[in-house]
């Protein structure tokens, strides 16, 4: 995704996703796209942990989430970031 400027919204940005080696344990290397390499490639920053654990980063607004396990994480970050009510 780019945005209005045509720079890819992740690019100077730390990022995490899935990883190749859990694409690989999740026999899906033919159908998913190596989102490590192709973030570098866009110009962020890739960041892991281990293979299927939860994992989520915050970089200004932009939170992602390492794999289906961190849904809980990047929940939270998401939770922590709302307005409170007065």
């Amino acid at each position: 995704m780019r945005n209005a400027a045509g720079q890819y919204v992740i690019s100077g940005h730390t990022v995490t996703g899935f990883t190749t080696s859990e694409e690989i344990l999740a026999g899906k290397k033919r159908v998913v796209p190596f989102l490590n390499q192709q973030a570098t490639a866009h110009g962020a920053h890739f960041t892991k942990k281990r293979a299927y654990r939860e994992f989520a980063i915050q970089d200004g607004r932009l939170i992602t989430g390492q794999n289906p396990f961190s849904v809980k994480a990047v929940a939270k970050l998401f939770l922590q970031n709302q307005p409170q009510e007065a």
